[in-house]
C-alpha cells in the first residue's frame, strides 16, 4: 500500500522528466511506468494541500463510490428502479474480491472495476441514441483504468466482444452495431497506443514492471497462472482458509463470488431485461476456472 501512496508524491515530483525518474535506482534513475500515474496526476492538488497519504486514501474512497455509482447507473439503464439499482451498487461495492487483492494487499489500481459496468452503460446509451459523447466517455474511462492495470484493459476488450451481440440494434448497419462503432474503434486504438507507450517505458533500464513481467500489457503470457476453482468461487468455508502470499508484498487473492450476489444474479436470469448481462457475468465466472 505504501508504494501506491508514494505515487501521489512522486508524480508531481517527477512530472517534468516523466517517464524518467531519479527518485528510484539512485543515482542512475530509470524509466518508470507508474500504475497510479493518472490518479496521482488528477489528485496532485490534494497531495499538495494535505499530503500524498490523504490523497491516496481519498482515491480509494472515490474508487469505491465509482464502483457503486456505475453499477447503479447500469442497473437503472436496463430497467431497474431506484431501490433495486441502489442495492446492485451496494452489492458491487461489497464484492469479496475487492477486500482481498485491491484493498487488503493495497493494489489500488485493481479498484478500477467500475470500468466494466461503465463500458456496458456506454454501449447501451449509444444503442439508445444518446450520442457519440458516450463513446468518448467510454474510451477515456478505458485509458484511465487500462493505463494502470493492463489486465483490466484486456478484460474490458473481452467484455465488449462478449456483450456486443446484446448491444446491437437489428436495423443498424455494421451487424447492428453502427452506434457502438466509435466506442469499439476508440478502445481498439487506445489499446494499441497503450501497448506502444508501455513498450517505450520498458527495457533494460525500466523500473516497472519488474524484469520478469515484461510482455503484452506487462503480462508474462508464458507463465502459468493460477485459476479459480468451483470451491473458491462458491464455498465460504473454502475461502475462509485463504492466507496472503508473501512475494515481497502480502497478497491476498480472493475469487469468491459471494452467495448473496450470486443468488441475485441467478434471480436476474428470470427477467429478459437482465438475463443477458447475468449470462455474461456467469460466463466470465466460468472462464476464470481456466483451461483445466
Amino acid at each position: 500500500m505504501y508504494k501506491h501512496a508514494w505515487s501521489f508524491w512522486h508524480t508531481p515530483h517527477a512530472l517534468g522528466t516523466w517517464p524518467w525518474t531519479e527518485a528510484l535506482n539512485a543515482p542512475g534513475g530509470g524509466r518508470l511506468w507508474d500504475v497510479m500515474l493518472l490518479p496521482s496526476l488528477i489528485f496532485a492538488p490534494v497531495s499538495a494541500a494535505v499530503g500524498p497519504v490523504f490523497a491516496s486514501n481519498l482515491w480509494v474512497v472515490v474508487s469505491l463510490l465509482a464502483i457503486g455509482a456505475c453499477t447503479r447507473a447500469l442497473a437503472m439503464e436496463i430497467g431497474g428502479d431506484a431501490r433495486t439499482a441502489t442495492v446492485a451498487g451496494f452489492l458491487a461495492q461489497g464484492a469479496p474480491y475487492l477486500y482481498g487483492y485491491p484493498l487488503y494487499s493495497g493494489v489500488h489500481e485493481r479498484l478500477g472495476i467500475w470500468l466494466f459496468p461503465f463500458l456496458i452503460l456506454c454501449g447501451l446509451k449509444l444503442r439508445g441514441g444518446a450520442g457519440r459523447p458516450w463513446a468518448l466517455f467510454g474510451v477515456v474511462a478505458y485509458v484511465f483504468v487500462a493505463s494502470g492495470c493492463g489486465v483490466y484493459g484486456i478484460w474490458a476488450v473481452l467484455l465488449l466482444g462478449v456483450a456486443a451481440p446484446f448491444l446491437r440494434r437489428p436495423e443498424d448497419r455494421w451487424f447492428g452495431l453502427s452506434a457502438q462503432v466509435p466506442l469499439f474503434i476508440g478502445v481498439a486504438v487506445a489499446s494499441v497506443a497503450l501497448l506502444v507507450a508501455m513498450k517505450a517505458a520498458s527495457g533494460a533500464e525500466s523500473l516497472s514492471p519488474q524484469p520478469d513481467r515484461f510482455g503484452l500489457f506487462g503480462i508474462p503470457w508464458g507463465r502459468d497462472f493460477s485459476s479459480a476453482t468451483v470451491a473458491s468461487l462458491l464455498f465460504p468455508w473454502e475461502v475462509r482458509g485463504t492466507v496472503p502470499v508473501d512475494s515481497g508484498d502480502a497478497l491476498l487473492e480472493l475469487s469468491y463470488l459471494g452467495l448473496v450476489p450470486l443468488a441475485v444474479c441467478l434471480i436476474g436470469l428470470r427477467s429478459p431485461k437482465t438475463r443477458w448481462i447475468c449470462g455474461v457475468a456467469l460466463g466470465f465466472a466460468v472462464l476464470s476456472l481456466g483451461p483445466g
